[in-house]
């Protein structure tokens, strides 16, 4: 059963309500047990979609399983290399924030380029990673392994 499901949709100019996917929508609610749910509508605000967050968990996993390294620490240490930080204020004091969850569609996705053409350029580790599916592109970003 799911609890939870979120869908993207838009306002047309009669306000109404059109699913941009009708059919991915009804599969996902026979999933939902029967009675009352709460919908929440809000304005796309262009940041990173769940499949983005997957297909850079994907990616960071697979480099894991070449260095043996943790991918949390991939994580931290990808952001630091290539990600300028943001400023924040905490107890009154400016620091430094290195986050993807600031960066909107666009700017995370070259974030995770700029670490695929890392791990492909760099000698010592010569990765291929797979590609997101095309035919997803500007969709979505869900990662399809390439033959590569």
């Amino acid at each position: 059963m799911f609890t939870d499901y979120t869908v993207t949709a838009e306002v047309t100019a009669d306000g109404k309500l059109e699913l941009l996917d009708r059919e991915a929508f009804s599969r996902a609610m026979r999933h939902f047990k029967r009675g009352r749910v709460t919908v929440r509508v809000e304005v796309d605000r262009g940041k990173r979609t769940s499949q983005q967050n997957r297909y850079y968990r994907l990616i960071l996993g697979l480099i894991c399983d070449h260095t043996g390294d943790d991918p949390e620490y991939l994580h931290e240490h990808f952001k630091r290399t290539f990600l300028q930080p943001k400023t924040g204020v905490v107890f009154g004091h400016e620091i430094e924030i290195w986050t993807t969850t600031l960066e909107d569609y666009d700017a995370f996705w070259e974030y995770v380029e700029k670490i695929r053409r890392f791990v492909r350029d760099e000698p010592t580790l010569n990765i291929v990673t797979p590609e997101p599916d095309p035919s997803l592109r500007g969709k979505s970003r869900h990662a399809k392994r390439s033959a590569a």
